[in-house]
């Protein structure tokens, strides 16, 4: 048996689509990077022109047709534009064996179910399509939030991958490295179809600037799921948001519940 992970690959979500990434991404893929919060520890950007994203795209593109990579634009499925980026990489077909990784996301989806979304969806295709053995995610040891959101998919920390590759600055990187199995898929699955279940409406738009859809409004730095989200009885979710220290009114501006923040701090990083 061995992988395939060629293109083309159109994978759909509950909330985003996984169009094969192309050059005509680049305008839309400029706006949703163009938070400087996204770039400290990816070994590119942060890109400041349409051609500048262009460019890396491109190269992108290259590493698909050597085989290597499959690089996807997560699309927003409300409003069909572009707000990030994720691809398969290091593909080994004859062990069966592929990574996740080089994703990233427009700063008002973050600790949203856009990243959930797009796991589910990734880690569908490597299992069940693919049927691939290992997945992987690496991570900067020093991204402690982004190491959170591994750990919340269900992915088990294999260990450190020490000093192993120069980043920008010519700071050399240790990374923490996770992975799910095909064994442990079936469980990972049910957690995220289960979160992925909760309440959530998306941002209006992202902070400015014009897209090839249409003119960018201003945004909301993190829609995030309804204060009327019903959580399954007995469940972790609910245990934890029952438990949550409580604010009076006065001291909460926010229009969220407090049972609301938790679900959102524990589910979506």
């Amino acid at each position: 048996m061995t992988m395939s992970f060629r293109p083309p690959v159109e994978l759909s979500g509950r909330y985003i689509r996984l169009e094969p990434l192309s050059p005509d991404h680049a305008q839309e893929l400029l706006v949703a990077g163009r938070s400087s919060e996204i770039w400290p520890y990816l070994r590119y950007g942060p890109f400041e022109t349409v051609e500048a994203m262009r460019l890396f795209l491109t190269t992108q593109l290259d590493r698909q047709s050597a085989g290597t990579d499959l690089p996807f634009a997560v699309v927003l499925k409300e409003s069909g534009r572009a707000i990030g980026m994720t691809r398969f990489l290091d593909i080994q077909r004859d062990d069966l064996a592929v990574e996740v990784g080089g994703t990233w996301f427009a700063r008002e989806f973050w600790r949203t179910p856009v990243n959930t979304d797009s796991k589910r969806r990734m880690l569908g295709h490597a299992f069940e399509t693919e049927e691939a053995h290992r997945v992987q995610i690496k991570t900067d040891l020093r991204n402690e939030r982004s190491q959170r959101a591994i750990e919340r998919l269900g992915a088990k920390r294999d260990g450190l991958l020490r000093e192993h590759v120069v980043v920008k600055g010519g700071y050399m990187r240790t990374s923490v490295v996770y992975s799910v199995l095909a064994d442990e898929w079936p469980a990972v699955r049910r957690r995220l179809d289960a979160l992925l279940e909760l309440p959530w409406k998306a941002p209006a738009s992202p902070a400015g600037g014009t897209g090839r859809r249409g003119t960018y409004g201003g945004g909301n730095r993190g829609a995030r799921f309804s204060r009327n989200a019903r959580i399954p009885s007995g469940s972790s979710l609910s245990r934890a948001a029952s438990t949550a220290p409580r604010r009076s009114r006065a001291s909460c501006p926010s229009r969220f519940s407090e049972k609301a923040e938790t679900i959102n701090r524990l589910t979506h990083p």
